[in-house]
């Protein structure tokens, strides 16, 4: 019964905020004044204050909804926009094990195989959004339960924040980009697996793993100096 109410208040405060979002994109002056010149046209004007309260009913209906759930009303619009992409992934990965076609030559020119690496792409980049935006590992909530991850302990400053996010996109160029362009060759070629540095980090195997692709380790002798440690790739 409780969640049905929290359910019901919850589409009754979205309606809240689409409608106070229609209504300030339809009706504010402002937005369609067209072309003015700053202050020069600003100041003394009428509509400004026609705009203001527009804004201020808009910021009050998200308000409401950050208040009830602890979580703003576009945090949610997020999570449900990657909680789709995910459902997309794993039609398509479904979609691909179902074919029983052979990988090599069935595979490498086929546009269904190419969706599966859009949607990974694009559900991947949308985790990273939500990471940068939000300073939260989508993979590690709860969506059921919102309310119990917002604590002190998920805030982090700014300043964290984007070094977080520098440090992350600059491996990704470094390390992951490589790796992608040596798979992809690969796949061409009509192989199943590529090799890359056993010293690569961890950070960039999990991604790896996340992206669907196998890894092995495979040691090389400590005796021999020309022969290092190299992670097998496959698919």
């Amino acid at each position: 019964m409780e969640n049905n109410v929290s359910e019901n208040l919850k589409e009754e405060l979205i309606a809240k905020i689409k409608a106070a979002e229609k209504k300030y994109y339809n009706e504010s002056p402002c937005l369609h004044c067209g072309p003015g010149n700053g202050c020069d046209d600003c100041r003394g004007c009428e509509d400004a204050q026609r705009n203001h309260e527009l804004e201020i009913m808009l910021h009050d209906a998200r308000q409401a909804y950050k208040d009830k759930f602890g979580h703003s009303y576009d945090e949610d619009l997020m999570i449900q926009q990657i909680a789709n992409k995910e459902k997309e992934v794993e039609y398509w990965k479904d979609h691909c094990k179902k074919c029983g076609g052979n990988f090599g030559d069935d595979c490498r020119d086929c546009s269904d195989w190419e969706k599966t690496f859009e949607v990974n792409k694009s559900l991947n980049w949308l985790k990273e959004d939500y990471k940068k935006t939000y300073g939260k590992d989508y993979d590690k909530l709860n969506n059921n339960d919102m309310n119990n991850k917002n604590t002190i302990n998920d805030i982090i400053d700014a300043k964290t924040a984007h070094q977080m996010t520098d440090k992350e996109i600059h491996e990704d160029v470094e390390c992951l980009k490589p790796i992608m362009t040596k798979i992809k060759e690969a796949i061409k070629q009509k192989k199943y697996e590529c090799y890359i540095s056993g010293s690569t980090k961890d950070y960039i195997i999990d991604k790896l793993h996340k992206l669907g692709f196998k890894t092995k380790l495979d040691k090389g002798d400590p005796r021999d100096p020309h022969e290092s440690d190299v992670y097998e790739i496959s698919w």
